[in-house]
């Protein structure tokens, strides 16, 4: 039988951190409506406060929940333009989307 030690617990915790993905006008294509995952994004601005405010909590949901169905990205939307419809027209930040791995699949 096989066991886990609780030190390669702590060490899986320890590299949680790595989480979020950051997404930019040349990788979104392929991390994003290539990958076959689901992907929840958020298009922050460094200067936001409630951005600012919101990155501890979207990191923590990050770390518990990214898993081999579900990854977690983000887009400064003050130096990126994702040119594709339905992720051009975020009016204010932060703004948080879900992409499913099945509307990742149809982009393809």
């Amino acid at each position: 039988s096989s066991s886990s030690s609780s030190s390669s617990v702590d060490a899986n915790k320890t590299n949680k951190k790595a989480a979020i993905v950051v997404l930019s006008s040349k990788n979104f294509q392929t991390e994003v409506l290539e990958s076959g995952i689901n992907m929840v994004i958020e298009f922050y601005a460094p200067w936001c406060h409630h951005c600012r405010t919101f990155a501890p909590v979207y990191q923590e949901l990050a770390d518990e929940l990214t898993s081999s169905n579900i990854r977690f990205g983000s887009v400064d939307g003050t130096q990126e333009s994702i040119s594709i419809e339905g992720f051009n027209d975020i009016q204010g930040y932060p703004t948080v989307k879900v992409v499913t791995a099945a509307r990742s699949e149809e982009r393809r």
